[in-house]
Formats: structure tokens, sequence, C-alpha cells
């Protein structure tokens, strides 16, 4: 499985970081350069660059969710798409990270988790 797989894309850690979601203490992060989105471990960086964001693992968005009954994971059987049942609605994307991190961005949004 790809690294890219396994944390959430830039949009979605773009919309985290906007909603306050705290930077700086992911395992990775995502660095806009010159138009290209490069993933790395962060070292020396500026966790309030516009050009910074952290890239949340699978596990740290777990972390950050509540338990159920707010999410249930469920990986499709064609293992494209995992889906998040969110007080009846479901949340699809294509990796664990992102439905994870669309889910946490849900509850946040609804002010039903705080950052």
């Amino acid at each position: 499985m790809r690294l890219e797989d396994q944390v959430s894309s830039l949009e979605l850690s773009k919309r985290l970081k906007e909603l306050g979601v705290k930077q700086g203490e992911s395992l990775f992060i995502m660095r806009v350069d010159g138009g290209h989105v490069i993933l790395n471990k962060p070292q020396d960086w500026d966790s309030n660059s516009d050009h910074y964001y952290s890239a949340f693992t699978v596990a740290e968005l777990g972390a950050m969710l509540p338990q159920y009954p707010y999410y249930l994971p469920v990986r499709q059987k064609d293992g494209i798409e995992w889906g998040i049942r969110v007080n009846g609605e479901w949340i699809q994307e294509k990796t664990e990270a992102d439905a994870r991190a669309k889910m946490l961005i849900h509850l946040i949004e609804k002010g039903l988790v705080t950052v």
C-alpha cells in the first residue's frame, strides 16, 4: 500500500487545518512547493505556514474520532472505497484515511466534536 493512501489527502488536510485541528504533531506533513505536493516527515517546519499541512495517518485520525455510535468504517466489496456511517449518513472515500478525515470534518462542522 502506498504511503499516500495511508494519510489524509491535501484537500482534506487543508480543511482540517482551516477548522483548527492542531498541526505539527502528525507523523507526516504535506508541503506545497512550486505547485507540487511533497509528503515528508516533519522536521523544522512552521505549522502556521500556508504551505505546510499535517498529513494525518489512519491511526492518528482514529484517535481523534469519538467512539461508537458516531462511526463505523466499512470497506466495500471491491476494495476500492471506504464508507463511514455518521448518524445515519454515509461518507465514502477511496481510502480509509480520507474517509476518517472527512468524518472528522463532518463532526467538527456539526459541532459534535471540538478541536
